[in-house]
């Protein structure tokens, strides 16, 4: 998560252990090339020796470099066998030091506008992502699959950074629902974590989100979108306690931080009404509106001492929600993070799926009972992805809802 209390190295980290969830094995590491020279800079290599990283650290790299651990070129790069590939020659004590036996390399790219070419949109190379294996490996089909989708996500979590507002030039505070933002949250949970004895004090963090609000957006348009944003901030400040702190956390999220709690139930309870509240319905200039939310939580200290262990916690919480249906609550559990994991998993895979033709479609006759005759067909549609399997609509629509991919099957339906 790119955002206040978190820095564009520690996402990249975080998002390095997840792919490495999903190559058992690998040690992965993100480059950056930095400044006018293309000086290198290692922003997370989780699993590698410091003394790697400080040996790449500030190595220059120019436009379609192929020098092992100094790449930077637009294609991705597969050396199945260190110790016998040229680009990897001039740095063979590096990887025998490393028990660098495989390196996948492929590149990590941005988007930017050229204001020559009428606001084209244009993509740019922005560093490099390093899968490393200490045997000798080649890829597997769905294996580049992963790395192309790899790369993707790191220039959007780059480019995310870059058009971040500088410290201290964001508003505190929400203008649409007057909530406090995400920084004031951080800081208000550093301030109560510093406080607090793990031995005799108990706090929650759940994080609240608006199911399908981008659906509704594209549906109704923004004003009803944003009118439902002020309604789920009112009746949230309506349930918070004196002690409690309830900010507007993102898009379509909201955090309430619970102070002071004795037991874990009150936390249950509470998120139970909040569902319930959220549920009912909104009138929008003589309209009804219904939406549902769905609660990820963690609790200190059990799921962590410090402000983005639980934070994350609370998003591996608020995944498994989704990955089971909405409109629920649940607590964070340590297994929650294979399912991150495998959640992301689909994620990438679903955004091939269509380019893949992995998707099928069947007809269901409607038969009409008096008659018997066959009055028309229901359209069923099934997703059968070569590594995963076959995987139930219950599955992948939420995640096709969640990514505005719902729209693009929606069309190869029809």
């Amino acid at each position: 998560m790119v955002g206040e209390g978190a820095n564009l190295s520690e996402v990249v980290e975080a998002f390095c252990l997840s792919l490495e969830g999903l190559l058992p094995g690998a040690r992965i590491s993100v480059l950056s090339a930095d400044g006018s020279q293309g000086e290198l800079k290692t922003l997370a290599a989780p699993r590698l020796d410091l003394s790697f990283s400080q040996t790449v650290d500030g190595l220059r790299a120019r436009a379609g470099d192929d020098r092992g651990p100094v790449f930077f070129g637009d294609e991705t790069r597969i050396c199945d066998d260190v110790a016998r590939h040229p680009a990897w020659e001039a740095f063979r004590s590096i990887a025998e030091e490393n028990q660098l036996g495989a390196c996948w390399t492929v590149p990590v790219k941005t988007v930017y506008w050229s204001r020559s070419t009428a606001d084209e949109e244009k993509t740019r190379v922005v560093g490099s992502l390093f899968v490393y294996f200490e045997e000798p490996r080649s890829p597997t089909p769905d294996d580049l699959d992963l790395l192309k989708a790899a790369g993707t996500l790191a220039g959007l979590a780059m480019l995310a950074h870059r058009l971040q507002p500088a410290p201290g030039s964001n508003n505190p505070v929400d203008p649409l629902t007057e909530l406090p933002g995400r920084s004031l949250f951080f800081e208000q949970l550093g301030q109560h974590l510093a406080q607090l004895d793990p031995k005799n004090n108990r706090l929650a963090v759940l994080l609240v989100d608006i199911d399908q609000l981008r659906q509704i957006n594209e549906t109704f348009g923004y004003a009803v979108g944003d009118f439902l944003l002020k309604s789920v901030a009112g009746r949230l400040r309506g349930l918070t306690a004196e002690g409690d702190f309830l900010c507007r956390f993102g898009n379509d999220e909201f955090v309430l931080l619970m102070t002071d709690i004795a037991r874990t139930d009150e936390v249950k309870v509470t998120a139970q009404k909040i569902l319930d509240s959220l549920s009912e319905r909104y009138d929008f200039g003589g309209h009804e509106l219904f939406t549902t939310v769905s609660i990820g939580a963690s609790l200190y200290p059990w799921d962590g001492e410090d402000a983005r262990t639980l934070v994350r916690n609370s998003e591996s919480a608020l995944y498994s929600v989704k990955g089971r249906g909405t409109n629920s609550y649940q607590l964070y559990a340590p297994t929650m993070g294979t399912n991150v994991f495998e959640r992301l998993q689909r994620k990438m895979a679903l955004s091939q799926a269509l380019e893949r033709s992995e998707f099928e479609l069947y007809y269901q006759p409607k038969v009409t009972s008096g008659t018997l005759e066959i009055s028309g067909a229901e359209a069923l549609i099934r997703w059968r992805n070569p590594s995963l399997g076959f995987i139930s609509p219950a599955e992948f629509i939420p995640l096709a809802e969640e990514t505005g991919m719902i729209f693009e099957i929606g069309e190869w339906v029809l």
